[in-house]
């Protein structure tokens, strides 16, 4: 009897020996790649947060020339932030290099900061203002259609309000005062409780009174 559980422990053993022998490579290969995913996870995590840190230092210079009045210097720190491509830090110096741009009047140049893809994964406020901005700069341009098509793409939810305004503005360049009206009404409607609404109903009454005039 011991000798038939000698036999059958010998052979489980053996049969243990030729599964490892057969898969054994390829289990440490998956418990190796696991772990190496894991530490990969974790340096990304490490990287990503380093890479963060620096952008910050960085849009903080920025800042810091800004307000000394050393125009060459922030712009110089905005384009390392594009360089560096982190979020929102990307998106708030291409914010600002546009801005930059719109105080020295650098109208092309300031449609090329904010229609770069540094937006596309930023909050939706950052976005949203970039979108609004895009849409005046055009609209300067005298790229009135090109500036509605921007404004009327992928509604970012919550700031309708903003773009309905902007909306509205443009319209009344085209001279196209009904549709105007309509945008202005719709950003009174999707104003935000707490939000002062008098700027658009400025808009909205001298609209009505110049058309009934």
């Amino acid at each position: 009897m011991n000798s038939l559980k000698n036999i059958k422990g010998f052979s489980e053993l053996g049969y243990e020996k030729t599964w490892l022998e057969k898969y054994g490579k390829w289990m440490l290969m998956v418990v190796v790649f696991l772990i190496l995913g894991f530490g990969g996870v974790q340096y990304y995590s490490h990287y990503q947060n380093k890479q963060s840190l620096k952008a910050s230092f960085v849009y903080d210079e920025m800042l810091f020339a800004l307000q000394k009045q050393d125009i060459e210097r922030a712009r110089e720190k905005g384009e390392v932030l594009l360089k560096q491509g982190q979020v929102p830090y990307a998106a708030l110096g291409a914010l600002m290099l546009a801005k930059m741009d719109i105080e020295q009047e650098k109208f092309s140049e300031a449609k090329e900061h904010l229609a770069t893809l540094h937006f596309r994964d930023s909050p939706l406020v950052l976005q949203a203002v970039a979108k609004v901005r895009l849409a005046r700069v055009l609209a300067v341009l005298k790229n009135y259609d090109e500036a509605l098509n921007i404004l009327n793409q992928d509604t970012i939810t919550g700031f309708e309000t903003l773009l309905d305004e902007a909306k509205g503005d443009i319209y009344l360049l085209k001279n196209e005062k009904q549709k105007a009206s309509k945008a202005f009404q719709a950003a009174i409607l999707n104003m935000p409780q707490g939000v002062p609404l008098w700027r658009v109903q400025i808009k909205q009454t001298d609209l009505s009174v110049k058309e009934d005039s």
